[in-house]
């Protein structure tokens, strides 16, 4: 049996808190690690949530910002219509009053006819525009 003060024994004993040393280094370690890791996470998640809050605000101002220009691109187009029904209304009117002055027999009927033609077109037309502006 070794003595307590031989080399041996004092070796084993260094060696002994050696390895209860490099456990404890190793426990502190993991357990550093696992705290680590764990607040990694939790940072992870807040800017996960914020990032995802701010993509989320972003989107619903475009989603508004896009409604205001479909509204917008609708009431021109709108506005477009009726000043295209204006111009039509007014070269139609031109046209019979210039029909009416040529005073040439038969003249009258046919421009009136056209006119009628032309009008009913383009009702149908600015009216079908119209449906497609809703």
């Amino acid at each position: 049996m070794a003595t307590a003060n031989t080399p041996a024994s004092k070796a084993a004993d260094a060696t002994a808190q050696a390895t209860n040393a490099a456990a404890n280094v190793a426990d502190a370690t993991a357990k550093a690690a696992q705290e680590n890791a764990a607040r990694v996470q939790e940072s992870i998640a807040a800017n996960t949530e914020t990032i995802t809050k701010a993509i989320n605000e972003q989107v619903e101002k475009l989603s508004e910002l896009n409604s205001l220009y479909a509204d917008s691109l609708k009431k021109a187009g709108n506005q477009g219509l009726d000043i295209y029904e204006q111009n039509v209304a007014l070269f139609l009117e031109a046209q019979n009053k210039l029909a009416q002055a040529i005073k040439v027999p038969g003249f009258e009927g046919i421009v009136s006819a056209q006119v009628e033609l032309v009008k009913s077109v383009s009702q149908a037309q600015t009216s079908m525009a119209r449906e497609l502006l809703k």
